[in-house]
């Protein structure tokens, strides 16, 4: 039995297309196949079972995606439905690559959305470079957006080698230490105080002590 399903979350609820992929995708039971663009019908699946199609030049692919990609399947499913993929080293990454987005749509410049771009926490320095060679191997365009305090594995050479973007903060240092090395002394006043408003004096005063 072959089951042929296009767009399977066209006018269903986030809840229901849970429900039907899960009846419409048991294993040993048929062949189904399903395309979709919903981030939610994506995670419901294993990425053993995912396919990504690429038309390029005349020329379409059908590409799988690896068992070693299973944990950004969970956490970004919507890496797969975009074109372009930035690659964050970790979570503050994506808070400024977001940060960014909204200040471009603030000054009216063209945002991710219009050019097909997405950032995806890569899950920190020791998962990040692998899942960006990962994707790059399933034809994405893709960025890698990191620290550089500590070694990574793929280096940022084999990256570049395999056709991916590095971006790297200077002189070994973390995005952290970054900023506070760029701002000035005034706007370092302004991030203490801002954390102070969201965390209280103990606790901002606690951490300064610690380093």
């Amino acid at each position: 039995c072959i089951a042929l399903v296009d767009e399977v979350e066209h006018g269903l609820e986030p809840h229901r297309i849970r429900s039907l992929v899960r009846q419409l995708a048991p294993e040993g039971q048929g062949q189904v196949i399903l395309t979709t663009h919903s981030p939610v019908a994506i995670v419901e699946l294993r990425a053993s079972s995912l396919r990504v199609v690429r038309s390029r030049d005349g020329v379409t692919q059908v590409l799988s995606v690896e068992d070693s990609l299973q944990g950004l399947v969970r956490a970004a499913p919507e890496a797969l439905l975009g074109r372009k993929i930035i690659v964050c080293e970790g979570k503050t990454e994506v808070g400024i690559c977001r940060a960014l987005d909204r200040w471009w749509m603030s000054a009216n410049l063209e945002q991710f959305g219009y050019l097909g771009v997405v950032p995806v926490d890569g899950g920190g320095n020791t998962q990040a470079p692998q899942r960006a060679m990962q994707l790059r191997t399933l034809g994405y365009d893709v960025l890698y957006l990191g620290d550089s305090d500590a070694p990574m594995n793929p280096d940022a050479a084999t990256l570049r080698a395999a056709g991916i973007q590095v971006i790297l903060w200077a002189n070994n240092m973390a995005l952290e230490e970054r900023i506070a090395a760029d701002l000035s002394w005034d706007g370092m006043r302004e991030v203490v105080s801002y954390a102070t408003n969201l965390y209280g004096r103990q606790s901002v005063d606690g951490a300064i002590a610690s380093q």
